[in-house]
This record gives structure tokens, sequence and C-alpha cells, in this order.
């Protein structure tokens, strides 16, 4: 009894485990018609569907990346429009003012709405256009993009000799 529980088990015992099978070097034992492969020790049927698992892992932080790629372009998309619409509204507004042609900052504020912006800011100082336009963004919590621009004649600087 002594040598059962230890599990050493009886000659018959032994016997029968012989004619079913062997003992395979990793530690599973194969039973003769039921298994054909080696079995490392660390494999286990709790592993079972841990490969789906880790498949679905990778296409959510795949899905999550691609999200916060396409977040990040939206994001410098509205940058570069907002930066044009200012660049083109303070341009307008000074080439209005340098003709007298129209009221600059109404000049501005048209040219930023055709440059899908909305004008926030014109202001006039002396022969110089500055505007700050803002572009709504499509990203959550993201706010709007604002860029600021300015306009006018280049000062004349008398070259020293």
């Amino acid at each position: 009894m002594g040598e059962r529980a230890m599990g050493m088990g009886t000659e018959r015992d032994n016997r029968e485990w012989a004619s079913r099978g062997t003992w395979t070097s990793g530690g599973t034992r194969t039973i003769r018609g039921t298994r054909t492969t080696w079995e490392p020790e660390w494999m286990s049927r709790d592993d079972e569907g841990s490969g789906t698992m880790m498949g679905v892992g990778l296409v959510l932080m795949v899905g999550v990346l691609l999200t916060a790629v396409l977040a990040l372009g939206n994001v410098l998309h509205c940058k570069a429009v907002a930066g044009t619409a200012a660049d083109s509204a303070a341009l307008a507004g000074a080439t209005s003012l340098y003709e007298s042609v129209g009221t600059p900052c109404a000049v501005a504020k048209q040219l930023a709405k055709a440059n899908a912006a909305v004008l926030d800011r014109c202001e006039i100082a002396g022969e110089d256009v500055t505007v700050t336009v803002r572009v709504k963004s499509r990203v959550p919590f993201v706010g709007d993009i604002r860029a600021a621009s300015r306009a006018g004649p280049r000062d004349c600087v008398a070259a020293d000799p």
C-alpha cells in the first residue's frame, strides 16, 4: 500500500500502463491510437483558444493604431487648411487695404469662409492686416485648430554702403 501511495503502483498496474501506451520525453503520456505527435510539457489543454484570443488582440491593436493615425492625419489636415485660409485672408485684406477696394476685414472674412475657415479676429495696424482663423476638427476632444497670419507691404530699408 505504501508503494501505491507514492505512485509506484503494482506490477499489474505497470503492465496495464505498458499495454496502453508509452511515456514521451516531454512528460506527457501518449496512448496508442489516440495521439501521434509529441507534445511538450508546457503545452496543455488549458492553452486551447489562446491563438484566437491573440488574433482578436492583434486585430484590436491594429484598429486602435489605425484610429490614432487617422486622428493625427485629420488634425494635420486641419492645420494646413487653417494656415492656408489665414494666409489667403491676410493677403486679400492687405490687397483690399492697399487698393482701397472694400473693407479689408470683410474681404478677409469672405476669403476665409471660401477656404472652409471662420475668421476670429481681424486687425489693421498701419498698412498691415493681421487675421486669426479657426477650422473645426473632426477629432473628438481636440477642439478647433487656429492659425494667424499678417500681410502688408514690405518695409523699405536702405542698404548700408
